[in-house]
């Protein structure tokens, strides 16, 4: 078992490196619909409460959209910027093709980062607070997913540590993970869900087994 837990160290430490290079080398606001995410981010903060599209703020737009501008937003998007700025989501046409996440999603992932960006009043920050929650959540996956395989393969460490290791280190669930994006909270979830099922297979259905599926 010491050794399947250094492994498992060894594991995160690797997604945590990958997660940090992976947010400093994509520009803020380049990964899927971040601009949208971030202000449910923000307005879930200020309110206290899920936002609904009732309280969607032209003002606040307006300072992620400079925030967006001060990036190089249009350029990495090949796009030419704007001679007026854009006052509101809606009146981009990319960003009003993004659709947007605030009264569309429910408020679970969004918490931990209201709450961490009230540590800093600059904007960039708050969304570099909020990437940072996104690579938390990819090192539990990748957790939860070792623990599965664990229980899984228990014989076959080749299989109990490569599958792990698979997803770790795969392109595509490190950019999604290091990004302001809930489905990093849909993947932790999902493997949070499987890693239950096998316990309760392997197990039966004892009171620990059926709590721990339940929480998922």
């Amino acid at each position: 078992m010491t050794s399947h837990r250094r492994y498992l160290w060894l594991l995160l430490a690797i997604v945590l490196a990958r997660g940090i290079v992976y947010s400093l080398i994509v520009p803020l606001w380049q990964a899927p619909d971040e601009p949208t995410h971030f202000e449910y981010i923000r307005l879930l903060a200020r309110l206290g409460r899920p936002p609904t599209r009732a309280d969607l703020d032209p003002a606040l737009e307006r300072e992620i959209i400079r925030a967006l501008d001060a990036a190089g937003f249009w350029t990495y998007i090949r796009e030419d910027r704007p001679a007026v700025l854009p006052r509101t989501f809606e009146a981009d046409p990319f960003l009003h093709r993004s659709g947007r996440q605030v009264g569309d999603e429910p408020p679970l992932y969004y918490a931990i980062p209201a709450l961490l960006i009230h540590l800093t009043a600059y904007i960039s920050l708050q969304a570099r607070l909020a990437r940072a929650w996104s690579i938390a959540l990819l090192m539990a996956t990748v957790a939860l997913a070792w623990w599965t395989s664990l229980q899984l393969w228990p014989e076959q460490p080749w299989l109990a540590y490569g599958v792990p290791a698979f997803f770790a280190l795969a392109p595509m669930p490190t950019f999604i993970g290091m990004s302001i994006n809930n489905d990093v909270l849909a993947m932790a979830t999902a493997a949070g869900t499987y890693g239950a099922l096998v316990t309760l297979t392997r197990r039966g259905a004892d009171a620990r087994s059926v709590a721990l599926l339940a929480m998922m």
